[in-house]
This record gives C-alpha cells, structure tokens and sequence, in this order.
C-alpha cells in the first residue's frame, strides 16, 4: 500500500501542475504555463489507461475525477479538451473494473462518477448555439469513454449517448465541424453496440444523406460522411430491403438531377450529380455480391 500511496502522490503532482495557476504567483509565459499544463492532463490520460494502473485508478478516481471536472471549464481549450478526453477515459475504465476487485460499495460510488460524467456530456448537445465548442468536448469525451470501455461494462450508457446524437445529427443548428465529432460517436456506436445502432439506422442513414447530398457541399466533407457509410455495412447488409429501395430513389432522384423538370434541357453541368455518384459507390460497396442475383 505504500507503494499505492507513493503512486497516487505523483498522480496528485501531475494534477496539481495541470490546474490553474493564480497569473500574480506565475512568471512563465501564458502560452509556456499552458503547454505545460497541457502536457501534464495528457499524462495524466495515458496513467489512467495504462492496464498495470487499475488499482490505482481505482483509489485514485475520485480526486482526479474532481480535477478533471475543474479542467472542462479552463481558460484554454486546448487543455478543456484534453481534460475531457482524459475524463471520458477514466469514466471508462473505472466502469469496466469488476465489483468484486473494489468491492460494492466503493463500485457504487464509482459508478456515481460516470453518471456524473455523462451527466455533464449530454445536457450540452442543447448547447449547440453557444459556439463556444462544449458540444464538441462532449462528443470528445464521449467518443474516449466508448472506446476505451468494456462493451459489457458501459452499454447501459450507449443509448442515451446514441438518442442524444440522432437529435442533434436532426437539429439544423448543427455545423459540418461539430458533425465530423458527432460521426466519430456515431460509427463507435454502430461497431460495439448495434444491437442498440439497428432500430435507429434507417433515420440516420436518411439524416446523412441529406448531408451529402447538398450540392455545394465540399468534397473533402462529403468524403468524411461518405466514409461512416462504410462503417454501418453490417447494418447495410442487415437491411436489404430498404437498401433495395432506396437504390430506386435514387435512380429516380439522379433522373431529377440531369433532367429537372422545370427544364426540358439537361444541366450543363454535371456537379448536380457529383453526390449522388459519391452515394452509389460508398453505398453499394457493403453490399454482398449475392443481393443482385
């Protein structure tokens, strides 16, 4: 235990740098005290996932939890999102340590953390007109807490996490940058926990095309969402029907596209079709070779 002690006294030092100082007793530079700082909560990160740290961060999660929540509102975002990640990580890990190796009445407490976390995260999905990039860090953190945990251990949080996204995936106030953070959850979510990602793939499929297919929309964003297509291709292949039809639609969408019907001339471009393209290739490629026969 000695041993422990001396452990979580390093944990409290790293901590300690990784707060914010009173300006009046530092004389480094602001941008040389955050860099540090930075560099301190990363550390902090990699301990907590470090595997031969279990027991630590058992002992240890209450005091660095408090840390990290203090971090989520730093003067510096870089550190704010650096702690979040950190902070989703330790919600993880602490979630997938068995009852009986802390036993229950500290797994209570544990488990009062991670509500606590989630707790912070999804109220700011409301936060979206703020601009002040919170939604971002909670989709950060959130994205850290579902890849680092156990399936077993935190598929109780996957559906609240997962609803909370499709309603902000359907909120028009939502920016392409926060949809890139928001794909990221989305694809983890569909890749560990589709029991949970099937009943919602349809509307979400139907959500992010109407991503893609805005016209004006740049290539490089299109790619991004084309490339979550690719991660769903189980629920693809689970769904052959309505991928069947939604072919159909778009056949019927692309003769729209060439040959509006307000002109009895095709486009003299073909950038209207661009998209729709994009939508075939990604969308067809899951598809087993069988379902054409």
């Amino acid at each position: 235990m000695q041993g422990l002690h001396h452990q979580q006294q390093q944990l409290a030092a790293l901590l300690s740098v990784a707060l914010p100082k009173d300006d009046s007793s530092s004389a480094s530079k602001p941008d040389d005290d955050d860099s540090t700082r930075l560099a301190a909560v990363n550390n902090l990160h990699r301990a907590v996932l470090y595997p031969p740290n279990s027991l630590l961060v058992t002992h240890s999660a209450s005091f660095l939890a408090q840390g990290f929540s203090q971090l989520l509102s730093d003067k510096c975002y870089g550190v704010r999102q650096e702690a979040a990640v950190a902070y989703g990580a330790l919600c993880a890990v602490i979630c997938s340590i068995p009852i009986a190796s802390n036993g229950r009445q500290n797994h209570v407490m544990l488990g009062s953390l991670v509500d606590r976390f989630i707790g912070w995260a999804l109220p700011l999905f409301n936060n979206i007109s703020a601009g002040d990039g919170t939604t971002e860090l909670a989709l950060d953190g959130l994205r850290e807490f579902l890849n680092v945990g156990d399936v077993g251990a935190i598929e109780r949080y996957a559906l609240p996490i997962l609803k909370a996204c499709q309603v902000l995936l359907e909120d028009e106030r939502t920016s392409l940058s926060l949809l890139h953070h928001l794909l990221g959850v989305l694809t983890l979510i569909s890749l560990k926990f589709s029991r949970y990602f099937q009943p919602h793939f349809l509307d979400i499929v139907d959500l992010l095309l109407g991503w893609a297919l805005v016209p004006d929309l740049a290539e490089s964003d299109r790619r991004i969402i084309m490339d979550s297509f690719l991660q769903f291709q189980n629920h693809w292949v689970g769904n052959l029907q309505f991928s069947l039809g939604l072919l159909s639609k778009f056949v019927g969408d692309m003769d729209v596209a060439v040959f509006p019907l307000d002109h009895m001339e095709p486009h003299n471009s073909s950038g209207g079709c661009l998209p729709y393209y994009h939508v075939f290739q990604q969308y067809c490629s899951p598809l087993p070779l069988g379902c054409w026969k």
